[in-house]
This record gives C-alpha cells, sequence and structure tokens, in this order.
C-alpha cells in the first residue's frame, strides 16, 4: 500500500485516502488547479507505475472497484480525478536536504521541524536530552530578532501570554520545546551557494520565449532538461506555453508546445539553457486562451534538484 511517494524532485508525500491516516505535523497539503495539473504531478512527477496506483486502489474499496478493467491512462486519468475530489490527498513533507535554516560559522546546517514524529526516511534527528545543548545550538544560529516569534506562530507553538517576549526568554522556550521533542532538529553540511554567471545575466532578455529547435538535439551543459509527457498532436495544445521562471525575478523562459519535438510517445524534452545555478525554480502551464488560468506544475524547486533531471539525450533519439 502507498504510504509516502517520492517525486523526480527528491521530495516526499504522503498519500491520504478517505481510510484515513496519520499525517505528519510538518506537511503541507499540496493543492491543484486542474485535472491537468494534478495528472502531470501524478504521471511526470511521481516516481510510481500504474501497476503500483492499481493495488493502492484496489485497497481503497470506498474508491474505485474492477481496476484490471482499466487501461493504465485511464487508471491515472481515474486518480487524477479522485486527487480533485479530495478522495485522495497529497501531504508534502518538509525537505532536509534543500531547507537549512541558518549555520554557525562551522559548517554545520539545521533544519527545525515539528514534531513529536521523525521524518520518514533514514535521516535522524539530533537527540536533544538537556536544556543546556538546545540553547548552545540556538545560540549558534544567524538568524533575525523575531526569527523565532515567526516560526512559533507559523507552527501553531507561540508561547503562553505569561511568558516574557524578551529574547533570551524565547530561546529557553524553545530549548525546551526542542529537550520536550515538539520541534525536532536535523542537521547536515552547509554549504553557500555559488554565484550566479555575469553572462548568464546579460543573455536572459534573448532567452525569454526561446523556442526548442528542430532537428537533433545537442547536449548544453548549462540548459535545464526537464521530460514532459503531453500530446502535442491535439490542435488545443499547440499554441500552449510551459515557461521556468526563477524565484528571484532573474530568470524566466518559454517554450511553446508545438515548437517542440516528441521523442517518445507522447514525451517531449523542455530546454531551458543558461539559467542561474541558485535559488528555486517554477514551472507554469499556460493554455494561451482567453479567460483560461495559468496552472502551476510545480513550484519552489531548487536547482540542484532540477540539475539531476538532465536525461539521457540518446536514449529514444
Amino acid at each position: 500500500m502507498i504510504n509516502t511517494l517520492q517525486s523526480i524532485f527528491g521530495q516526499k508525500f504522503q498519500v491520504i485516502s478517505d481510510r484515513g491516516g496519520d499525517i505528519h505535523p510538518s506537511a503541507k497539503l499540496k493543492m491543484f488547479d486542474s485535472p491537468l495539473s494534478a495528472r502531470q504531478f501524478i504521471s511526470g512527477q511521481l516516481k510510481t507505475s500504474p501497476s503500483e496506483w492499481r493495488y493502492f486502489l484496489q485497497r481503497q474499496s470506498s474508491l474505485i472497484s474492477a481496476t484490471n478493467k482499466l487501461s493504465d491512462w485511464q487508471l491515472i486519468d481515474k486518480v487524477a480525478e479522485l486527487v480533485m475530489r479530495k478522495n485522495i490527498r497529497f501531504y508534502e513533507l518538509p525537505q532536509i536536504s534543500h531547507r537549512v535554516m541558518a549555520h554557525n560559522g562551522k559548517g554545520t546546517g539545521y533544519n527545525f521541524i515539528k514534531g513529536p514524529e521523525n521524518l520518514p526516511g533514514n535521516e535522524k534527528p539530533l537527540d536533544i536530552h538537556i536544556e543546556a545543548t538546545a540553547i548552545e545550538i540556538l545560540s549558534s544560529l544567524e538568524v533575525e530578532r523575531n526569527y523565532w516569534d515567526n516560526y512559533l506562530k507559523e507552527h501553531g507553538l507561540a508561547q503562553k501570554s505569561s511568558l516574557n517576549t524578551e529574547s533570551q526568554d524565547t530561546l529557553s522556550y524553545v530549548a525546551s520545546l526542542l529537550v520536550a521533542g515538539d520541534i525536532v532538529v536535523y542537521t547536515q553540511p552547509f554549504s553557500i551557494a555559488p554565484p550566479v554567471p555575469v553572462e548568464a545575466l546579460d543573455a536572459i532578455e534573448s532567452m525569454i520565449d526561446k523556442k526548442a529547435l528542430l532537428g537533433p538535439e545537442v547536449h548544453v551543459e548549462d540548459s535545464i532538461y526537464i521530460n514532459f509527457q503531453i500530446d502535442i498532436s491535439e490542435a488545443g495544445y499547440r499554441n500552449d506555453k510551459l515557461t521556468l521562471v526563477h524565484s528571484g525575478g532573474k530568470y524566466e523562459s518559454s517554450l511553446t508546445l508545438g515548437m517542440l519535438q516528441v521523442f517518445d510517445f507522447d514525451w517531449v524534452r523542455l530546454e531551458f539553457p543558461d539559467p542561474p545555478h541558485n535559488g528555486n525554480y517554477t514551472l507554469l502551464f499556460d493554455a494561451q486562451e482567453e479567460g483560461s488560468d495559468v496552472y502551476t506544475l510545480f513550484e519552489d524547486v531548487p536547482f540542484a534538484s532540477l540539475a539531476e533531471l538532465t536525461p539521457d539525450l540518446e536514449a529514444g533519439a
């Protein structure tokens, strides 16, 4: 039975059906704008085969029966339908590897996750039993003065009104939460992202709306490549656009679906050239029809995760 899934971007999701289940305190419900965005997420981003979904639905008698009569495509459409009806829900778990909160100047990064449950996986949080150890960690961090006040409010852990609001009292309160397990802390090596090449910034204007070239594909080391599943033979998709946007506004590049080449059945390869090698990226789908919405296919995915998606360009060519 499916409980936790991983996406091609390294994100982890808990899958909850009508049968219920325990949701991690720090998990956030993933929302979808349309059946298309849900289908693209299920078939293009999750590392889950149709046979796994078939087994999952067979165990959810309240959702669907006779799954053996559905083709793989019909099965994915049915899962997307159930997601839009919220009979199936995805909850994104915090990512330890990409959300380093701060550092202590010695190359150590920390992630503070609302407890008491640990995150699924092999990573283990620090074992903190005494308040002095927690205070030592908290005092070493480089954070804004109001960081912990905002963190506590965001996670529903705000101090009781009887406590003072002085900085040291706040740290003591957070330390007590660490000892009690209401907040768990993960540690990892901390590294600063490399600077954005000046050449890439100068070339941004010319890259906007750049079309994918027809003919043999060429592997450009500094491009982001994403395999994308869609039937571009349908006339309604020919003018639709996919746009990759940098979270810091440093980069934006668009592709028109009708200009792309199919390298396998219903699969095209997206190439976004010369992106900045830091920050996060969002991929938008614009149907180019009057009154239609722009859908978010993925949001705030780190460059490092996207860079790992570069496929073998010889395969299927």
